[in-house]
């Protein structure tokens, strides 16, 4: 699977805020940080790969992915790439 998975053509983020109209409906209900966390796991980054990024502890991530992966009804990565590609089909 790629490791840079383009949802369609619409930026991600306007001005380093997340854009909506970006990601499924569903992925519109997380939190700006969840987003974030979401978009980068997608893109196939580590949880230490993603702190980095985002300057914040690794612990931190996994508590946002896990709470990502709650709220798209999920149980992991491959989940959550599998249920995003069919929200934009």
């Amino acid at each position: 699977m790629s490791r840079n998975i383009r949802r369609t053509g619409i930026p991600a983020t306007i001005d380093g805020e997340a854009n909506p109209e970006y990601a499924p409906a569903v992925v519109v209900m997380l939190t700006t940080r969840q987003r974030e966390v979401c978009d980068l796991v997608i893109q196939g980054k580590t949880s230490k790969e993603i702190a980095r990024q985002l300057g914040i502890s690794h612990k931190t991530v996994e508590d946002h992915k896990t709470d990502v992966y709650r709220a798209m009804g999920v149980n992991n990565a491959v989940g959550l790439i599998f249920k995003v590609m069919k929200e934009n089909t």
